[in-house]
């Protein structure tokens, strides 16, 4: 077993930029990561689905 003494998030060759979201049931700014848009992203306090646009 191998293990990682790094966190692959940090690597130089990565480019994202993180893109405040409100949600628009409750209200509350979540963080979304531009490199993971194509997920779906759901709210950090009432779990609806946040409408991302990027």
């Amino acid at each position: 077993m191998s293990t990682i003494d790094r966190c692959p998030g940090n690597d130089q060759q990565k480019s994202f930029t993180i893109i405040n979201v409100t949600c628009h049931a409750c209200g509350e700014i979540n963080e979304v990561y531009s490199d993971e848009l194509q997920k779906k992203q759901t709210c950090d306090k009432c779990s609806v689905e946040l409408k991302v646009e990027g």
